[in-house]
């Protein structure tokens, strides 16, 4: 197939019903495919070995195969002739991701049509964690600047039966653009903005790190849901305590009475 001319050998195989794109996918993977087989355009010669897709799908896996780099070889490829359209979907979604973390080596989708789903199998798995891993070491304004990227990584591995690896990850911004399991976080259920400055201004506690970033609410995570109210006892153990000065209760309290009820500023007083 490299248009060499060679000995008909036993090394040498046809490959008549594997297509171009699959060969050519080959070749990126850096296999020997085209050097082994006889040049399609060739009908009349066969050493009587003609490997078929099934062939050159093990072929693929077995390069592919927890290798990053060639892995996202195969992520270019998009079965476009699928009769799965929400295959299609999930192949354009995870290129997408990946184009977005390894922009230097995804430079633009190619023709997959004819390859089988089961090509995708197990480099679809190896390929999720990876982006997990990347998506962890996030930090500060990259996760800020992410999050978009993020929710969507979320929404897709909801969508795609992905999402229950996800809840063992640090993959969900708190209110500090820090990434953390979900099972350390909380949903905020309305708390305001001025509350929550408040006892950090005040009371040097941050529940922000606690509560989860309010523009993942949508997911509806299996999370303890939190409310200003529920941070009463922050309230009463500070105006309660020796060590806050008379001036930083001051001030919590006129801060508070803008947002509290009467009532319950009297109660932790």
């Amino acid at each position: 197939m490299d248009l060499e001319f060679v000995k008909l050998t036993n090394n040498i195989s046809s490959s008549e019903n594997v297509p171009d794109n699959m060969i050519n996918c080959l070749a990126s993977l850096g296999s020997e495919w085209k050097k082994n087989h006889i040049n399609k355009n060739i009908k009349n010669f066969t050493t009587g070995t003609d490997h078929n897709i099934d062939y050159a799908v093990s072929a693929i896996l077995n390069i592919a195969n927890n290798n990053l780099n060639k892995s996202l070889i195969l992520m270019q490829y998009i079965p476009y002739n699928e009769e799965d359209k929400k295959f299609i979907e999930k192949r354009n979604d995870l290129f997408e991701f990946c184009s977005i973390i390894w922009k230097d080596i995804l430079l633009e989708k190619k023709d997959g049509s004819n390859f089988p789903k089961e090509l995708w199998e197990r480099i679809d798995d190896f390929i999720i964690l990876k982006i997990i891993e990347n998506i962890q070491n996030f930090e500060g304004t990259k996760v800020k600047h992410n999050r978009d990227f993020i929710k969507n990584f979320l929404i897709f591995s909801y969508q795609k039966e992905y999402y229950t690896k996800c809840l063992n990850f640090r993959l969900f911004p708190n209110q500090k653009h820090k990434l953390d399991k979900i099972s350390n976080l909380c949903e905020d259920v309305n708390i305001p903005d001025e509350f929550k400055n408040c006892l950090n201004d005040c009371f040097q506690v941050d529940i922000r790190n606690d509560l989860l970033d309010r523009r993942f609410n949508f997911l509806n995570l299996p999370i303890l849901k939190k409310r200003m109210f529920d941070y009463n006892y922050i309230l009463k153990d500070n105006f309660n305590s020796f060590i806050i000065s008379t001036y930083q209760k001051e001030e919590a309290a006129k801060r508070l009475l803008k947002i509290l009820p009467k009532k319950m500023i009297k109660k932790n007083k």
